[in-house]
């Protein structure tokens, strides 16, 4: 989700934060019984082996989810994948980026979304709007070329199968048309890519709206799609500099770091084995969730203060009453 900054937007992430806790407990809480009837049948709660973690890799960063406290067991390893990816393209593919001197288009939106079942006229929205960028050519993954519409433009390949990093690491991808699944994000921010989201649910929502909040990125609706929205969005990302120039410094910032991804998930493995499982383990684990959320502070702040509250109030009537019994035994005296 995108860092909230005003009131309603912070009210909106803690109803989110407290509705994804409440619907993780729910989903995962049928560990418990998968356990006991695989495993063993006496194995303890799912919730009580989560305090028994002593360590938690994330696939997270700070750059693209904003700062959050975590505690130190929590170790951030975004871009591990990528460090470690040894893929590489084909020499047919490498010869048709190599030669696309104007640069590269890449469109994929994962394995979920198949391309070719789109509309008939959001397909050919997307081709004739890809014919008006050439020479610039595009690469797209399709599954099924034969359910593609007649009128493929020239400059577009299609391949069944696509080695992404390679090809967003190639000097010649200009553009990542993507649906903003995580790994597609760091990977294009990691290989400094400006994207056009067409996000479909879940995460890929809130992924796009950060590529448009740190301008490295364009989103676009698929149900809305036209062909001068894509027009638009494609003339914006190709020539506006400024996307360009805010993704080499979001990759910049992704990839500073005091060590690699997978030496960090190395360094923190063997800090664990050498001093002990419960070194980083926070003592919140074992508070109650009223206790770790000081409910019970509050509350008895709040009885303090209403303590201290009727004490005064109390006191000051007593010293009203006191002073108008006194005024009036005086005005007595006087009329005697």
């Amino acid at each position: 989700m995108v860092l909230p900054k005003t009131f309603f937007q912070r009210l909106k992430s803690t109803f989110v934060f407290y509705q994804s806790r409440y619907i993780f407990e729910k989903i995962t809480h049928v560990q418990t019984e998968a356990m006991r009837k695989y495993l063993s049948s006496d194995i303890p709660n799912i919730r009580e082996i989560e305090k028994t973690v002593s360590l938690m890799f994330v696939n997270s960063h700070h750059t693209l989810f904003a700062i959050r406290p975590n505690t130190p067991a929590v170790i951030p390893i975004a871009g591990i994948h990528i460090e470690e990816n040894d893929d590489e393209l084909s020499l047919e593919l490498k010869k048709w980026m190599d030669d696309s001197i104007h640069g590269v288009i890449y469109f994929n939106l994962g394995a979920m979304m198949l391309i070719e079942s789109f509309p008939r006229d959001t397909l050919l929205a997307f081709y004739a709007s890809f014919a008006k960028v050439a020479p610039i050519r595009i690469l797209m993954k399709i599954a099924s070329e034969d359910k593609l519409p007649p009128g493929l433009p020239q400059n577009i390949l299609t391949l069944s199968w696509i080695p992404q990093i390679p090809v967003l690491k190639h000097n010649n991808t200009k553009v990542f048309i993507t649906h903003g699944g995580l790994m597609s994000l760091q990977e294009a921010i990691y290989h400094a890519v400006p994207m056009i989201g067409l996000p479909f649910f879940i995460d890929q929502l809130s992924n796009i709206e950060i590529c448009v909040e740190k301008n490295i990125g364009i989103r676009l609706d698929l149900k809305t799609l036209t062909e001068t929205k894509l027009n638009n969005a494609l003339n914006l990302i190709l020539n506006d500099s400024k996307y360009r120039k805010a993704v080499l410094r979001e990759s910049r910032l992704f990839k500073d770091r005091p060590m690699s991804a997978i030496e960090t998930a190395n360094f923190w493995v063997e800090y664990v084995i050498r001093n002990g499982p419960n070194c980083l383990r926070s003592p919140a684990v074992d508070l109650h969730w009223w206790q770790v959320e000081l409910l019970d502070i509050y509350g008895f702040l709040l009885f303090l203060f209403i303590s201290i509250l009727w004490l005064i109030v109390f006191s000051i009537k007593f010293i009203v009453i006191f002073i108008k019994s006194t005024k009036l035994d005086i005005d007595n005296k006087k009329r005697s």
